[in-house]
C-alpha cells in the first residue's frame, strides 16, 4: 500500500491532512477510497498490461510539461538552460478546496502522478514548493504560477520563475 496522508514518507507533504473526501465527482471523474485518490494504471505484478484503479496519495510530482513537446529529442539534465527556471517537480494540491470553487483552475483533475502549474497546491500561504534541475528548491504563490507572461496569454513559461517546457522557450 502507498503511504498515506501524514505518512513520513518523502512523497507525502506534512501539511497535507488526509481530508481526501469521497466521492464519484473528485478531481474531476476520479473517485477516492480511505483517504487515497484512485489513479488508474498497471496492476502490481501486471508488466504494464491491464488497467485497476490504485490507491495513491502523493503530494511531490514530476513535472508533466519536460517531455509533454511531440518531436523533442531526449536531452541531458545537464543541457538544459537556464537549469536554476527549470522546474523538475513541484508541490500539487491534494484536494479540489485547497482553492476557492470559483477558480478557473478548481475542477483540473488532481488524480495523477505527474503535474504542471494548473494543479499546483496552496497548502503553505497560498502557495507551495517547486524543485529544479539544479537542485534548489523554492517557495512560489499559486497565483504567481498561474499568471501568464506577458509575451502571450497562453505561455505560462518564465525565465524569472518557472519554466515548465523547456523545449518551448527562445534561448
Amino acid at each position: 500500500m502507498p503511504p498515506g496522508a501524514g505518512a513520513n514518507s518523502v512523497f507525502v507533504c506534512p501539511s497535507s491532512d488526509g481530508s481526501i473526501p469521497s466521492s464519484d465527482d473528485l478531481a474531476g471523474g476520479v473517485g477516492s477510497q480511505d483517504g487515497y485518490l484512485l489513479v488508474w494504471g498497471a496492476p502490481p505484478g501486471g508488466k504494464g498490461f491491464g488497467r485497476v484503479q490504485l490507491p495513491t496519495n502523493i503530494s511531490y510530482v514530476i513535472n508533466s510539461q519536460f517531455n509533454s513537446s511531440a518531436g523533442h529529442e531526449s536531452q541531458k539534465v545537464s543541457q538544459l538552460r537556464p537549469a536554476q527556471s527549470v522546474v523538475a517537480f513541484m508541490e500539487k494540491r491534494m484536494v479540489p478546496g485547497e482553492l476557492p470553487a470559483n477558480s478557473a483552475l478548481y475542477g483540473k483533475g488532481l488524480a495523477q502522478l505527474k503535474g504542471e502549474w494548473k494543479r499546483f497546491t496552496t497548502r503553505h500561504r497560498q502557495g507551495g514548493f517547486l524543485g529544479f534541475f539544479d537542485g534548489h528548491v523554492a517557495w512560489f504563490s499559486q497565483a504567481e504560477l498561474s499568471t501568464p507572461t506577458t509575451f502571450t496569454p497562453l505561455d505560462y513559461n518564465n525565465r524569472e520563475r518557472a519554466i515548465w517546457n523547456p523545449f518551448d522557450i527562445e534561448n
